[in-house]
């Protein structure tokens, strides 16, 4: 779980005027002495270079602060400017709205989103449209590449309005649209259709649970999933001969080599963020196995961080292991795909704090590979913004 501690927040000055260093402090409701920050790490491309002073309107005291006085680790996402929707009515109203076919008031705002990954406390996260924030003259300049994605890619929709809301009600407003230009879905549009898909097929593995036994199952999960009765549920069976010719793939683009493709080790065509997350996976895995923490008497925090890394790699793999098959393919498929791999990494990073304060693995040891997992997720970052802005 990440720390929120954005409604506790009076105010925040953090200053990035040396690269790759925040430093600063935080007043929070509740506490009297200010908690310092000490990061490795860049604000993002708006901000960077800067010091910024942020004050909180209307600050309350409905949250735990109990962090860490001195906060050090890695800097996340930290920006003035990450846009969101904001609804201009209340959820009632705009969930009536909907059920009238009627369009939503809303707008585009910036949110102040301060992210960091903390040695003592985990994830931390602060963000709020209503901040007042002022900000110096940068002492520094990003170079042109990209230096990560937005906050919202830790999330399914885009924003911490529609963050907080039930999934439910997500769904009831129907963010997200079709592309304008035709080319196909955004990413939000493609996330709909995702979880549209996981909920038929949790419906499809729950009938099949409960006709499993019944003479009549396929026609009984047809009608109740509204399919076509007279359409077998189970394909036709592929003989293991016949998969050398399903599973011919054309030889990549020389061009592309290092950037959408390389070989592994053990002579595949996968993607280089893949590979990277792979090797670290097994890494972590090798690390447990051996000291015996995974057998079936083994810490369950220990189990969940392989697990999480794993599903990690695999969702990357999903992502972006074709892509040499077809550059052009449709950005907002692709970094929709990514988005679903971030809670899973989020997931890992909670356990393996929790595994160093137990310390069940030592720090020395661990931490290092989460910065290396840390690092493949900034990559994933950046990737998004270069898909969402090829120019």
């Amino acid at each position: 779980m990440a720390w929120r501690i954005t409604d506790s927040l009076i105010t925040a000055e953090l200053d990035n005027r040396e690269e790759g260093r925040v430093t600063g402090s935080l007043h929070l409701m509740g506490r009297e002495d200010p908690i310092r920050l000490e990061l490795e790490g860049n604000f993002l491309r708006d901000i960077a270079g800067c010091r910024i002073t942020i004050r909180n309107p209307h600050p309350l005291k409905n949250e735990s602060t109990d962090l860490a006085p001195l906060q050090q680790g890695q800097v996340g996402d930290m920006t003035a400017s990450h846009k969101v929707r904001v609804i201009d009515v209340s959820v009632d109203k705009a969930l009536q709205l909907r059920s009238k076919g009627q369009s939503i008031p809303e707008h585009w705002g910036n949110c102040v989103v301060l992210e960091w990954f903390s040695e003592a406390n985990g994830r931390v996260v602060i963000e709020n449209i209503d901040f007042h924030i002022s900000t110096s003259e940068p002492a520094w300049t990003p170079s042109p590449e990209p230096d990560s994605g937005s906050v919202a890619d830790f999330f399914d929709l885009d924003g911490k309005i529609v963050d907080e809301l039930p999934a439910s009600i997500v769904d009831a407003l129907d963010l997200g649209a079709e592309a304008e230009d035709g080319f196909g879905l955004d990413e939000f549009a493609w996330e709909r259709e995702f979880r549209e898909s996981d909920e038929r097929t949790a419906d499809y593995l729950r009938l099949m649970e409960q006709y499993k036994d019944d003479p009549d199952r396929d026609a009984r999960i047809a009608k109740e999933m509204g399919w076509d009765p007279s359409v077998e549920l189970v394909g036709e069976l592929v003989e293991w001969d016949d998969l050398e010719e399903i599973a011919y793939e054309p030889d990549p683009a020389p061009e592309t080599e290092g950037t959408l493709w390389i070989r592994s080790e053990d002579d595949r065509i996968v993607h280089p963020l893949y590979n990277q997350s792979y090797k670290i996976s097994m890494d972590l895995w090798m690390l447990c196995e051996h000291a015996g923490l995974l057998n079936e008497n083994g810490n369950e925090q220990i189990r969940i961080m392989v697990e999480c890394a794993t599903q990690f790699t695999t969702k990357l793999a999903g992502a972006l292991n074709c892509l040499h098959l077809d550059p052009t393919v449709d950005p907002g498929f692709t970094i929709a795909l990514l988005k679903r791999s971030l809670p899973i990494f989020n997931n890992c990073m909670n356990a393996m704090d929790q595994v160093k304060e137990a310390e069940l693995i030592p720090q020395e040891i661990l931490t290092p590979i989460g910065n290396r997992l840390h690092e493949v997720r900034q990559e994933i970052l950046r990737l998004m913004e270069r898909l969402r802005d090829p120019k």
